[in-house]
This record gives C-alpha cells, sequence and structure tokens, in this order.
C-alpha cells in the first residue's frame, strides 16, 4: 500500500472526517437529487458529488446545520461559508466532490492544514500555530 498516493491522502482524510463527525451515529439522509447533483447528509457530515465535469451550483436546503453555522470543505479548508436558512450552497467543478463539516469540528482542530500549506510551512511549528490560530478566528 502506497500511503504517499492521492488516493490514499484522499481516502484517508475522508475517513478521518468520518471519524470526527461520528456520521455512523446518525441516519443517512438524501438532501438534493438530480441527474448531475448528488447530495446526502449524516448528521452534521454532509458530502455533495457530481457526475459531470460542468459546474454544478445547487443550493441544499434543510439541511441539519443551524442558521449562522460555518461549515468548511474537509478538502480545501478555506473553502467556507456561513448557513443561511439552514441552507448549503454547493458548487462543484470540474466533477469533483466536497465534503461539509461545521468549522467548530474536531477534524479542523485536528489536521486543518492541507497537504500544500504544510509543503509551504514546512516544519515551523509556530508558523503551523499561527496558521491553525487565523483559521478559527475566520
Amino acid at each position: 500500500m502506497n500511503t504517499e498516493s492521492d488516493i490514499y491522502k484522499m481516502t484517508a482524510k475522508i475517513n478521518n472526517a468520518r471519524k470526527a463527525a461520528k456520521a455512523w451515529d446518525h441516519p443517512y439522509e438524501e438532501k438534493y437529487v438530480t441527474d448531475n447533483f448528488f447530495a446526502f447528509q449524516r448528521g452534521k457530515f454532509f458530502v455533495a458529488t457530481t457526475n459531470s465535469h460542468n459546474t454544478q451550483r445547487i443550493t441544499v436546503p434543510n439541511t441539519a446545520f443551524s442558521d449562522g453555522e460555518q461549515i468548511c470543505n474537509i478538502f480545501w479548508p478555506s473553502d467556507c461559508q456561513t448557513v443561511k436558512n439552514s441552507s448549503v450552497e454547493v458548487v462543484l467543478e470540474d466533477a469533483e466532490a466536497k465534503i461539509y463539516l461545521p468549522k467548530t469540528n474536531s477534524f479542523f482542530q485536528d489536521g486543518f492544514i492541507n497537504e500544500v500549506e504544510q509543503q509551504e510551512i514546512g516544519n515551523d511549528d509556530d508558523q503551523v500555530v499561527e496558521k491553525k490560530q487565523d483559521f478559527l478566528q475566520e
């Protein structure tokens, strides 16, 4: 098993997010379905996918998130939004998928810096702490 491969890292990130959200403790709920877009939720673990390379812009209503709650994409933690009317604004480009969790979830507390940011910062613990504090204060 190649633990340095992109697919391994992506799967590990998904599993860590699933564990942090305790998704298994919540029922599966379809939230929005079209020919090219699919969203579901397990508690506050929200998944949006597409089978299209065309941009998908969907407002998903009636999510489990509260008005005013900040949610972030596990793959790009700077991709955050504030929930309005229990709805999530999803933009998927080039067949991407997104998984949103509340910004306060332990997933972001424990490992929010993506690989690109980590490479830019290196192993400078002070910069890691500073980036984490900046993220949590936004």
